[in-house]
């Protein structure tokens, strides 16, 4: 639905990651960006050069996806303090590879005492250098040109979308030198909702959970993307009004989904099956593998069941897009040997999204690796229940099994039930073997999740800030 009015507003929109970045958040932002004048707000996009993005795809351009590419700023980022030290660390001050020799000199004992000295000022003064996070070189670029942004096109109002951090924290100086309204967009947790230990530098975790006190005090409004990472802000901020946190979720691109099927030739494979024969059981996982993210209970499984006779060893195939060279620390190939299914696993790395699109709609089971991922939803599982294919969900209880469970078309087990795991493969090879769709989601709940439904409710507190 367009907004009723003709006027078109504009929105300072903050993200450093954007297109040709390859990282899910990209893709969120650009959607969102590209729906927003649908509700009557045109994005000014801030975000850094694309020689600062560390996974670019230099393939088809994204951009073009915003309603006005000219209204992209791109800007320059400060040299990371990690990057000077990693350039001088082997060298002495006279030039010459510095080694531990070096240190002899120094007289004991108190020469081991002053090079552990050393060394833990160097690591606090490097953790302190990453806060919020290694990007924080784009915070003085990014806080300049907004500031230009807002005077030439009259934006009158700001929206920052974090991770990473460095946006909000661009966000909240330029609401506190402009006075505009801002909306700080959480696409994930910053410290409340995040479970993972405290770094030993906890002076680091403390500076960072005073930033987030911050952003969440300076911002009107702000937006998480799970009921339950609201619930948990909610509850952290408790002195301030429950509705200053609004929930909106991640969803896919309607638009762009509906332009790739029309894409696609009558016949082409890209809808079902690959035209190849011998026709394969395909398991796709699309993503990197990081958080603890472990295909392992997978391929366990697969081993298990090619073992006892119940899967034909030629007729399975393992596909891994992104970057999926190793998984807790260990190599791709190690876990693959030591699984005993050598062969049957495929890894194709980074690919375009349309072309991870076209191999989602080919696969016969969609695995979703969330492990310990409480109030977090991985972006992807989005783009996995549009396919309409069958998924497998390797998490615990939280917003990612609460979400399919609702959706249904989705084995949900637990990382550590290996039988379950099992059974899920089982179920849906045999399914495959019989020529039977196995189970799809709600099409009435998946489509709720459509960046043009899910981006009015984004422009609906816009124009709710704005009145």
């Amino acid at each position: 639905m367009k907004h009723e009015s003709t006027e078109m507003r504009r929105v300072l929109f903050i993200s450093y990651s954007f297109p040709p970045s390859t990282e899910m958040g990209a893709y969120s932002c650009v959607q969102i960006a590209r729906y927003l004048p649908l509700y009557g707000w045109e994005p000014v996009v801030l975000t850094v050069r694309e020689k600062y993005i560390d996974d670019a795809y230099l393939g088809r351009n994204y951009e073009g996806r915003v309603n006005d590419p000219d209204l992209i700023i791109r800007t320059y980022k400060l040299p990371h303090p990690s990057d000077i030290y990693r350039r001088f660390k082997s060298r002495s001050p006279a030039g010459k590879p510095l080694q531990d020799s070096d240190w002899k000199d120094v007289s004991p004992p108190n020469g081991a005492k002053y090079k552990s000295a050393l060394r833990k000022t160097r690591d606090l003064l490097l953790s302190l250098s990453c806060v919020p996070d290694k990007y924080n070189g784009w915070l003085i670029p990014a806080v300049a040109a907004g500031l230009r942004a807002i005077k030439q096109t009259r934006a009158g109002l700001i929206c920052s979308s974090a991770p990473y951090f460095t946006s909000h924290m661009a966000g909240y100086w330029l609401a506190l030198l402009t006075g505009l309204p801002w909306v700080a967009h959480f696409r994930d947790p910053w410290i409340t909702g995040m479970h993972a230990e405290p770094r030993p530098d906890k002076i680091c975790f403390k500076i960072n959970r005073a930033l987030e006190r911050m952003t969440i005090s300076r911002a009107d409004a702000v937006v998480c993307v799970t009921e339950e990472h609201a619930a948990l802000m909610r509850a952290a901020y408790d002195q301030m009004p429950a509705s200053k946190f609004a929930v909106v979720m991640n969803g896919f691109d309607g638009l762009e989904w509906q332009e790739f099927i029309e894409s696609i030739p009558p016949g082409d494979p890209g809808e079902g099956h690959a035209a190849d024969a011998p026709r394969k059981f395909r398991i796709t996982y699309a993503g990197n593998l990081y958080m603890n993210r472990d295909p392992a209970p997978v391929f366990r499984a697969l081993r298990t069941l090619i073992e006892c006779g119940e899967i034909v060893r030629d007729e399975v195939s393992v596909e891994l897009i992104g970057s999926c060279e190793s998984s807790e620390g260990r190599g791709m190939a190690e876990i693959v040997s030591e699984a005993g299914i050598e062969g049957c696993v495929e890894m194709t790395g980074i690919l375009s999204h349309s072309e991870t699109l076209r191999r989602l709609l080919r696969s016969d089971l969609l695995l979703l690796l969330a492990e310990g991922l409480v109030i977090q939803i991985p972006g992807k599982t989005f783009e996995y229940l549009k396919t309409r294919r069958p998924i497998l969900a390797l998490t615990c209880e939280g917003a990612v099994a609460t979400l399919l469970r609702r959706t249904g078309g989705a084995w949900v087990v637990s990382p550590d039930d290996q039988q379950g795991v099992i059974n899920a493969v089982r179920v849906c090879y045999w399914l495959w073997k019989c020529g039977l769709p196995g189970p799809a989601p709600d099409p009435l709940i998946v489509e709720s999740f459509d960046r043009r439904r899910t981006t009015a409710r984004i422009a609906e507190l816009l124009d709710f800030l704005t009145l």
